[in-house]
């Protein structure tokens, strides 16, 4: 499966105003009152200062502090981590409403920090009603979609609530009935590529509530944040795994893998990956049954970590044939005109393998049934051409010239075996 994704260089957005809910407009004498909602999962625990004086303190992932009064006229306002000097973004507070609440709500990965002005002013619906507002601010996740339905309706002739949200950007407010409904998010366009399920959620009558959507592990999956307007806000982690099966078994080989009963491969030549990755509820983890070559092979039951991303790659001998569970990192290159690549590394007994890029070693010692961590690649945005180079010592196994576009990941996958290796490169 390609993730879909938008290349955002999020390091470099400050406060963004929110127009959906007022972006301030203020200027009258006095003070009004502002939190820090900490959204990041880079920093566990986050400060905010105001002119030199800290308003929220120790603010930890999922919480949000208490309002600190603040003036409505011009202010420099400080991100900083919790109890340091170090200084992760400057929140633009200034002109806001007298008597006001605000939300300053900070997101993104270690070293890209940004952060989201939410205005706490939006009417309240009419009894019997409620205001939903969604922000997508899961840097990696990619352009999502939300669908807000009935606890176990089928999305197959839903339509998105919220849709096309690209990472640091938000939806309006929309009301609808209250009550008590399921939420998920999909990747745009697809109703079957779920990023997060949330399965029960109630939305009471007259509330106005805002669902922040953040990063989780594996880089695509998110959390979401449900933040009552002026109140409390709620934690929903995601449940769910993605798992993909890849076999790098010699070419022509036949398998058959499948993912809790779901054909992942299915009857395969090798070498091959799966159409799509499958998501699956953590609780219970995954049990792998794969065939080779038309021998089935023993069942592995493998346990999964919630917003994880995996591999299993089917690889070796074909009369014995290895089954390896990998775990991906799919986050997004986090400095802009870059693309990340790994090595993938499927062949038994190829070592000292190494990734070159235009002649420079920029990867080393990928062990046979690896997947290397990634490096970054200088890449436009509509595609610059990038010299791939894989070196088992001193000869070279693999060698490609591949258009890369930045904000993508790709990774170049070594299949076969010695005096018979072959190469691919993917774009996830």
């Amino acid at each position: 499966m390609r993730f879909t994704r938008w290349a955002s260089a999020i390091a470099m957005i400050g406060t963004l105003a929110l127009s959906a809910c007022g972006s301030g407009g203020g200027g009258n004498d006095g003070n009004t009152n502002v939190r820090l909602l900490n959204a990041s999962v880079g920093y566990s625990s986050l400060d905010l200062k105001v002119n030199d004086t800290k308003v929220s303190s120790g603010v930890n992932f999922g919480t949000v502090s208490n309002y600190g009064s603040i003036s409505t006229g011009s202010n420099t306002a400080e991100l900083l981590v919790a109890g340091s000097s170090t200084l992760l973004s400057t929140p633009g507070l200034n002109n806001l409403n007298k008597d006001g609440h605000f939300t300053v709500i900070a997101f993104g990965n270690t070293g890209s920090m940004a952060t989201r002005l939410l205005n706490e002013s939006e009417t309240e619906p009419a009894s019997g009603s409620t205001k939903l507002l969604t922000l997508n601010l899961a840097p990696d996740a990619g352009t999502v979609d939300v669908y807000v339905t009935a606890p176990g309706a089928s999305l197959t002739d839903s339509t998105p609530t919220a849709s096309n949200l690209i990472p640091g950007n938000g939806d309006a407010y929309r009301t609808i009935t209250s009550g008590t409904y399921q939420i998920r998010v999909t990747a745009t366009g697809s109703k079957t590529d779920l990023r997060l399920d949330i399965p029960s959620v109630v939305l009471d009558s007259t509330k106005v509530n805002t669902l922040v959507l953040t990063s989780a592990g594996g880089g695509v999956m998110v959390n979401g944040l449900l933040l009552a307007q002026q109140g409390n806000v709620t934690k929903y982690q995601n449940g769910l795994a993605k798992v993909r099966a890849i076999t790098t078994l010699p070419r022509g080989v036949i398998v058959t893998a499948k993912l809790n009963g779901f054909a992942s491969l299915d009857n395969y030549s090798s070498p091959s990956q799966s159409p799509a990755y499958s998501d699956i509820t953590v609780t219970n983890g995954v049990k792998v049954d794969w065939i080779v070559d038309g021998v089935t092979q023993p069942s592995k039951q493998i346990a999964l970590e919630n917003s994880a991303v995996y591999t299993t790659l089917i690889w070796g001998d074909t009369a014995a044939p290895t089954l390896s569970v990998l775990k991906e990192d799919n986050s997004l290159p986090s400095t802009a005109n870059t693309a990340k690549v790994r090595v993938l590394n499927g062949v038994p007994g190829l070592n000292n393998v190494a990734l070159y890029n235009n002649t420079a070693p920029v990867i080393t010692n990928v062990l046979p049934g690896t997947l290397s961590a990634s490096t970054s690649v200088n890449a436009g945005s509509n595609g610059t051409d990038v010299q791939v180079e894989v070196r088992a010592g001193a000869p070279t196994v693999f060698t490609e010239k591949k258009t890369m576009t930045a904000g993508k990941i790709y990774t170049v996958i070594l299949s076969g075996k010695l005096g018979a290796i072959e190469g691919s490169i993917i774009e996830q």
